[in-house]
Formats: C-alpha cells, sequence, structure tokens
C-alpha cells in the first residue's frame, strides 16, 4: 500500500520530492470495531497509527483538506519518506541514520509510535560524544524516555 499510489487521497510534497498517501492511515481512523476486518488487508500497525495533527488538518477546513495536499518542507525528503514508511509498515529503512530528525517529526506531528521507536534507537547509541546532545535533544522534543536514558548514563560517568 505504501509503495503504490492506489486509493490515495493526498499529496505530500517536501523540496525535492511528492508522495501520494491515505488519510485514513495518516489520521489512524481505524476503531475496534473494523479492526478484524482491516487486519487481512493491512498490517496491524495501521490500528495503532494515530496523529491528532494529521486528524485535525484533514477532519477541518484547513488548507490541507480542503486542497488535499500536505507541504513539509522543514523535513528533507529521507526523513518524510521515513516518517510515511514507519505510518504503513511500523518500521523504517532509514532509522539508524534518521532517528533525530525521525524524532523531531515525530514530535511535530503527535506520531508516538514512531516517536517511541526513534527513542528507543537513540537510547542504544548513547556515548559520551553524543549524550549531551541527546539530553538537550529529548528535553526539547519531549522524549521522556530518551531524556532517563542519557541522564542515567551522564550519571553513571559523573558519580
Amino acid at each position: 500500500m505504501f509503495r503504490d499510489s492506489i486509493g490515495t487521497d493526498v499529496t505530500i510534497l517536501t523540496s525535492n520530492a511528492t508522495f501520494q498517501a491515505h488519510t485514513f492511515i495518516l489520521k489512524g481512523l481505524f476503531t475496534a470495531e473494523i479492526i478484524p476486518v482491516v487486519k487481512y488487508l493491512t498490517p496491524d500497525i495501521f490500528c495503532t497509527a494515530r496523529s491528532s495533527v494529521f486528524a485535525a488538518m484533514f477532519n477541518t477546513n484547513m488548507t490541507e483538506n480542503e486542497t488535499k495536499t500536505l507541504v513539509i518542507s522543514d523535513f528533507d525528503d529521507v526523513v518524510v519518506k521515513g516518517m510515511l514508511e514507519h505510518l504503513y509498515t511500523g518500521e523504517t529503512d532509514c532509522m539508524n541514520e534518521q532517528a533525530q530528525d525521525l524524532l523531531k517529526i515525530a514530535e511535530k506531528y503527535d506520531l508516538g509510535g514512531l516517536k517511541a521507536d526513534c527513542e528507543y534507537e537513540l537510547g542504544d547509541k548513547l556515548d559520551l560524544e553524543n549524550a549531551g546532545e541527546l539530553l538537550v535533544l529529548a528535553q526539547t522534543h519531549n522524549a521522556p524516555d530518551l531524556k532517563t536514558r542519557a541522564m542515567d548514563f551522564i550519571n553513571g560517568y559523573v558519580v
């Protein structure tokens, strides 16, 4: 479903790329009543993909809903593609290289599953060189699990 544009109803524009998506995926419209039907058609991750930001964009008279176009100019194409991959499949090929930017886009668009995966990935990469930077990132982007892990890591070397 992510790799083709069948049934898509929204266009996502970045500086250098265009992506097609389904608003029901962005908004996370699945409810407990239709999960048994949907799970035969799509991965289970769809049932938990929720974004209050995308829901507001596409459930109101906002420009994005009227034009069926979402412009994301503050993140590069790889990060936007990674976000979309995660929404559709529950994983992304660029997590290893783009975890910090994926955390930022997850915070901006209220994507809890992606954000949790980023916190986990970044927490596993904590070292003496990046602990301070990751602590600031966690504080800035409301990532409590990463913040705790970074503080514990730093405290382990201070004591």
